[in-house]
């Protein structure tokens, strides 16, 4: 009897060790770059237009693990500045009021690996820090190329 609960123990160690390596190999990677990238960016408002227009690159002051992101929100001039961090898929970013530049929303999040089949998303939260852009507070947001 001992025998066989030390063989059925090895056997559970050696299943989850298998579901590990299986969990790791498909874990897709996350986009070096979103640079010149459009999104579909789902808040309570609605859907509308994300557009990644730049993007900096390591040699940029500050910019050893994350990269500067520009882009606009709806169309708008450059209207969102922030930073993406291709190793671990962090991004943060500011939506700015296109004629004050006070700003109105704050993003932050994680860009999703490329999976088989799957779309590259960015899931996170939104703060709402003028009424115009919903009602005062936190919120959840998605976003999908």
């Amino acid at each position: 009897m001992k025998r066989l609960k030390s063989f059925c123990n090895i056997s559970m160690f050696a299943a989850a060790v298998a579901a590990t390596l299986t969990v790791d190999t498909a874990s897709a990677a996350r986009p070096e770059s979103i640079r010149q990238t459009t999104w579909a960016l789902q808040t309570s408002l609605g859907v509308v237009p994300l557009f990644i227009e730049s993007q900096g690159g390591p040699e940029a002051p500050g910019s050893a693990t994350c990269r500067n992101i520009f882009g606009n929100v709806n169309g708008g001039d450059n209207n969102i500045s922030g930073w993406y961090c291709p190793s671990n898929g962090r991004i943060h970013f500011v939506h700015r009021n296109a004629d004050t530049h006070n700003p109105v929303r704050v993003f932050f999040g994680n860009v999703n690996g490329d999976a088989a089949g799957q779309p590259v998303s960015i899931i996170g939260g939104m703060t709402v820090l003028i009424s115009e852009f919903g009602d005062l507070g936190e919120y959840s947001f998605t976003a999908a190329q």
